[in-house]
């Protein structure tokens, strides 16, 4: 059962031979601070949350294996 990639051929075939990034100069300092404004903010969400989960503790399950890991390499040694 094989899977139609028609849809897929047809996208890609709309599509422009080449794909060309602009710089858009044309931003005007008040969209500017905006953009700085949002990235501040998703920087401060993103460290909020990473600082959350650090201070999770490690499951017990995760230790027992660490512990295996670290008596195996010790007899290994």
């Amino acid at each position: 059962m094989g899977r139609d990639h028609s849809g897929l051929k047809n996208f890609h075939q709309a599509q422009p031979e080449k794909a060309v990034l602009k710089s858009d100069t044309s931003i005007e300092p008040e969209e500017a601070a905006d953009a700085q404004s949002r990235q501040r903010i998703i920087g401060k969400e993103l460290r909020r949350w990473y600082d959350s989960i650090v201070k999770e503790p490690v499951p017990d399950e995760l230790l027992d294996l660490l512990q295996q890991i670290d008596k195996r390499s010790d007899s290994e040694s």
